[in-house]
């Protein structure tokens, strides 16, 4: 047999050490440039969903069955449509829109009987509360001597926080938003209608003055009871009746503000004092310890600004009715001065005048909606350049059908 020498076997020996390196070497380069490539690839994935994830503000109102957004420097924009007619409705800042749709019993019955969420990034609905036209007559009185409102779902507001949502459906219901649960409820029979009547229960707008401090109006507008509630307890801490006297708590810290309208708004002018707002005697009352400021005119849609502004709408009509002129005015807390910021409309010899019914502060701008015939405008007043801009103009579906126009107030929120 023929031996190998010894020299050879190395060499061999050698060669195979040498590839042996050579591969383990390449393994580790494609190892290193596989995994370079799925980093690389991961804060791309990455940084692609923080520019995904980026949210964007934008203004938000509702206009019968549709939701409308408006971003800075851009058209307004429908997002949103419902097969039924939106009733009432309110949003928080993480996009979240809860709002109560109307099934139609007949022509002149309409119920909430879904209370839904709607998430604004992707329009997904979710259901939180619910009741059938079957439940709500159930519910109803058997024999009332007027409409009642009781049963059926109306006006979610969140609290402030954003973590509870308030409606109304036999009573006054909070909500816990994360679970989805209902976890205090204070009953109709703590109410009663602005006539006296439980029968005739209807609910109206929901205010937070704190986390366990809310606000309910109970009865219709030309007579309703305002019922201040505390949640920890579900204790009555105070009520008062409003109406043509329009009677309105502004604030309840640092000090007890209140508004005092005499009249309706729609009236000529009298030589009277019209509208006070004043300190009111003790924290819960609504009467007034003294007057901080007094006009012929009616004051309406009042907003508090960090306790510390309240700006307000003054509308002023000529005795004939013909002439109409709505002011902004602010006033201070601390120094209890008032100040007129603009005249936002001023119309002469017109059977119609805007009307303002909503208000909001938000940086150096204070936003506003002004209702005339059947159309609404948002427009803004900028504090610093005093000047007005329009935001959008918006018809009615059907000028004839005040249902078919903006329903309730805007709101901003980011998503």
């Amino acid at each position: 047999k023929k031996k190998f020498s010894r020299k050879k076997i190395f060499v061999f020996l050698g060669a195979v050490l040498l590839l042996t390196l050579l591969l383990v070497a390449y393994w580790y380069f494609m190892l290193r440039t596989s995994s370079n490539s799925k980093s690389g690839s991961s804060q791309t994935t990455t940084k692609s969903a923080q520019v995904a994830k980026k949210k964007v503000e934008r203004m938000v109102w509702v206009k019968d069955k549709e939701v409308w957004v408006k971003e800075e420097g851009k058209e307004p924009e429908k997002i949103f449509s419902e097969t039924r007619r939106i009733l009432s409705w309110d949003v928080v800042a993480q996009g979240n829109l809860v709002y109560v749709d109307a099934t139609e019993k007949n022509k002149d019955e309409i119920y909430g009987t879904e209370l839904i969420s709607l998430d604004l990034s992707n329009l997904k609905k979710t259901t939180l509360f619910a009741k059938s036209l079957e439940q709500i007559d159930k519910e109803m009185p058997q024999k009332e001597p007027c409409w009642s409102d009781d049963a059926d779902i109306s006006y979610p507001k969140f609290s402030v926080d954003g973590k509870y949502l308030a409606f109304a459906s036999l009573g006054l219901k909070i909500m816990d938003v994360k679970t989805k649960k209902i976890v205090n409820e204070i009953g109709s029979s703590s109410f009663k209608s602005g006539d006296g009547n439980l029968n005739c229960l209807s609910y109206g707008n929901i205010r937070w003055f704190s986390k366990n401090v809310i606000e309910i109006m109970v009865g219709r507008w030309e007579s309703a009871d305002i019922y201040l509630v505390d949640l920890s307890d579900k204790s009555i801490l105070a009520t008062h009746t409003t109406g043509y006297e329009y009677v309105r708590r502004l604030t309840l810290e640092p000090k007890t503000l209140i508004l005092n309208s005499l009249g309706s708004a729609f009236d000529v002018a009298s030589d009277s004092a019209r509208t006070k707002i004043g300190e009111a005697k003790s924290k819960y009352s609504v009467e007034l310890k003294n007057t901080i400021y007094q006009s012929k005119e009616n004051s309406i849609d009042l907003e508090v600004v960090d306790n510390n502004k309240v700006y307000f709408f003054e509308r002023e009509s000529s005795t004939d009715n013909k002439n109409h002129k709505i002011t902004l005015k602010s006033l201070d807390i601390a120094t209890n001065s008032v100040a007129t910021l603009k005249v936002l409309s001023d119309k002469k010899n017109s059977d119609s005048a805007p009307y303002p019914t909503c208000s909001l502060v938000k940086g150096d701008k204070i936003y506003y909606q002004l209702q005339e015939n059947s159309v609404t405008t948002l427009s803004n007043f900028d504090f610093t350049s005093k000047q007005i801009g329009t935001v959008a103009t918006i018809t009615r579906n059907n000028k004839d059908d005040y249902y078919s126009g903006v329903n309730g107030c805007f709101a901003f929120t980011a998503f």
